[in-house]
This record gives C-alpha cells, sequence and structure tokens, in this order.
C-alpha cells in the first residue's frame, strides 16, 4: 500500500490509552466475536469511547437527541415511499447540567445497538441499519439498531495487530472514526418518533449548514471540519499524488464541501435528501501525520482538549489538493486522476483560503511571506 508506506507512525502507541470503553462497545454487543478478538479491538473501543463522550463534542448529541426538527413542506423527497425533508439547528453549548443529561443518554442508548462483523460493498466501512421498534407497554421508544463492520477492515486491523506495524494506527484509527459515525445513525434511530409525526419525515434531518442528510457524516464535519478519511482507502488515486506531498502529510485528508456519498441503493442518486448536489470542483486537505499520532495519547485528552475545546481536533491543514467531480467531466480541462487532479487550470479553481496558494502541480500550499 504506497500510502502506508509514505509514513511511519514511530510515535504512537494505541495501547496507551487505558480508559473503560462506553457501554455502547461493551463485550456483550459485539455478536460473532470472541474475547480474543474484543480484546485486540479494545484500542480501538477506547479511541471511540473517548470520541464520543468528549466534553466539547457533547453538543453534537445534544442535537441528534433534542434537536427541534424544522419541516420544508416545499421539498419533497420520493425516496422509500416519499418523505419531507427535516432540518435541525446545531446546538453550540452545554451546560454542565445538559452535559450530564447527554451522557445519560448515551449510557441508556447502548442496550439498542448491536455490532457484527460482515462482508459490505466496495468501500463502505460500515453500515446501519434499524433493527425492529422498541415498544414497552405499547410506548413508543424508538428503533434499536444493528451496526455492520467490514469485515476486510477487521482483518486488516488484526494483520497489523500481529505485526505491530502502521496498519495497527491507520487501520485503529479509521475503526474508530467509523464506529463513532455508525453510532450516529444509530442514535438518530433510537430517538426517531417517527410513528407520533403527522409528517412524514426523513429518517435524519439535514444538521446545521450540512448539504446532506446524513449524521455519521454530520458528526465528522462537527468534529474535523470535513468528513474524514484516511489516505489508505484511497491508494489508488494517490499513487501519483503520494509522491509530491511530503511524508508527514500523505495518511488522511479532510473533504471541505464534499461528503462522499455512496449507497448500496440502487436509487443512489435519491438518496440521502439533500439541499443541493455535489460541486463540481472541491479541496481536500491532507492531515499532519502528528495529528494522528496525538489521538492515542491519553494526555491529548487530559490536557489539550480541555484548553482547546472543538479546536483540539481542528489542526492546521498545511497542503490540500483539488478534487473534481468525475460527475462533471470538462474533457481535457484538466488532467486528474480518479478525481485528484494533478495539474489544474487557473481559470477552473475552487475558492483558495486566504494565504494559500495553487502550485504549478495542482497542490494547495502556503504562501511564503513576502
Amino acid at each position: 500500500m504506497p500510502c502506508i508506506g509514505h509514513h511511519r507512525f514511530t510515535q504512537a502507541n494505541i495501547r496507551a490509552l487505558q480508559n473503560d470503553a462506553h457501554p455502547i462497545f461493551k463485550r456483550t454487543g459485539f455478536e460473532g466475536v470472541d474475547d480474543r478478538q474484543y480484546a485486540a479491538l479494545l484500542p480501538v473501543l477506547r479511541l471511540a469511547s473517548l470520541l464520543l463522550t468528549a466534553r466539547p463534542l457533547l453538543p453534537f448529541w445534544w442535537t441528534v437527541f433534542f434537536g427541534k426538527r424544522k419541516i420544508d413542506r416545499s421539498r419533497y423527497w420520493a425516496g422509500l415511499g416519499g418523505n419531507y425533508i427535516a432540518e435541525v439547528e446545531l446546538r453550540i453549548q452545554l451546560s454542565d447540567k445538559e452535559a450530564q443529561v447527554v451522557l445519560n443518554l448515551l449510557d441508556k442508548v447502548a442496550n439498542r445497538i448491536k455490532f457484527k462483523i460482515g462482508s459490505l460493498n466496495g468501500e463502505c466501512l460500515g453500515y446501519t441499519i434499524v433493527e425492529s421498534s422498541i415498544r414497552p407497554n405499547d410506548v413508543w421508544m424508538g428503533c434499536g439498531a444493528t451496526i455492520t463492520l467490514n469485515a476486510s477492515e477487521i482483518a486488516a486491523y488484526f494483520e497489523g495487530v500481529q505485526a505491530n506495524n502502521t496498519k495497527f494506527v491507520v487501520f485503529g484509527t479509521q475503526l474508530a472514526l467509523t464506529l463513532v459515525h455508525e453510532v450516529a445513525h444509530a442514535c438518530g434511530f433510537a430517538f426517531a418518533e417517527l410513528e407520533n409525526s403527522d409528517l412524514r419525515v426523513s429518517v435524519e434531518p439535514i444538521v446545521g449548514n450540512q448539504r446532506v442528510a446524513e449524521l455519521g457524516f454530520a458528526w465528522e464535519t462537527y468534529v474535523f471540519g470535513g468528513p474524514f478519511m484516511l489516505a489508505h482507502h484511497r491508494q489508488d488515486e494517490l499513487r501519483d499524488i503520494a509522491d509530491l506531498m511530503q511524508d508527514n502529510y500523505i495518511c488522511a485528508v479532510v473533504k471541505h464541501t464534499w461528503d462522499g456519498m455512496k449507497t448500496v441503493l440502487t436509487a443512489a442518486d435519491d438518496w440521502p435528501p439533500r439541499r443541493y448536489d455535489e460541486p463540481e470542483v472541491c479541496l481536500h486537505w491532507t492531515v499532519p501525520k502528528a495529528f494522528l499520532e496525538s489521538l492515542w495519547s491519553p494526555r491529548f485528552w487530559t490536557e489539550t482538549v480541555p484548553q482547546q475545546g472543538r479546536l483540539a481536533f481542528r489542526p492546521e491543514y498545511p497542503v490540500g489538493w483539488v478534487w473534481e467531480n468525475p460527475k462533471h467531466t470538462r474533457g481535457d480541462r484538466s488532467v486528474h486522476v480518479n478525481g485528484y487532479r494533478l495539474f489544474g487550470d487557473p481559470n477552473d479553481m475552487p475558492p483558495i483560503p486566504p494565504g494559500y496558494k495553487v502550485s504549478r502541480n495542482g497542490l494547495v500550499v502556503k504562501r511564503r511571506p513576502a
């Protein structure tokens, strides 16, 4: 895997985290996983637990649990029998009392979530489905959910555990993020009172200024500033670009304004509900290796996060590149590999942030002081 070969996580020790796994990730919640495999997964579950319950990140879960959905009757989505599109305003801050309410609800929802390992299509890392409505004494209690994790991802992680190599960190980080991404969907199911509504609405709302109704990507954007993808999942696209990048940065990307939506449903263009179509051209930003290493450090969680809040999860993104939506092919106006431009048309670029420029090879880099 060329991207993995371009860096070594020399400062990362994913066994350093010793916090308890959250009840959502309890041993009995994993079907088809033996004790040895669960023990090997514990570092990932510990990181996922910290990402789930970090104090600065709890407003997102308040939004999922209590955010008031605004129905836009002017926009109707025809999929799955027909739904109106719902929007919910993102909560910014919580009091200590409200934060504790969220933590209590996350503990409670643990009884409604199960995990299993299975084969998933393509690059799908995880998939969450509704199990059943929960109706004790005929009182609506939301829906349970089963989260399926990609068997190939689990196998790659276990391979890294045995070899104690870079895969240990790369796939461990990806699994932790995938777990919380899918838990966001499960929490949406658990607290969606669909049958009590006089209107049919989409199962998941559009959160804040997100483009699509997709709670998993909404969580990634809330935390990192955009959907987060480790580079090994784009190894073919990055094979040529890797030689242009600095070693420290070819490990992950944050995809601003693009949500990477894929679906196993046949009506892919109709899922999920959206405000507008994908942009033709946008920027992807590389994430420093040091940031990924820091996620596995107890000090990051005990010192950096309390001091910096949500900004702790927004490191400076020093290098980016232009991504072109393959749906909008425009002949020879640019040379790109599976969407990533190697050489860009300077007259056809997305907005470049102040202080950055587009280099001759298409990378977005900081301007040097005059």
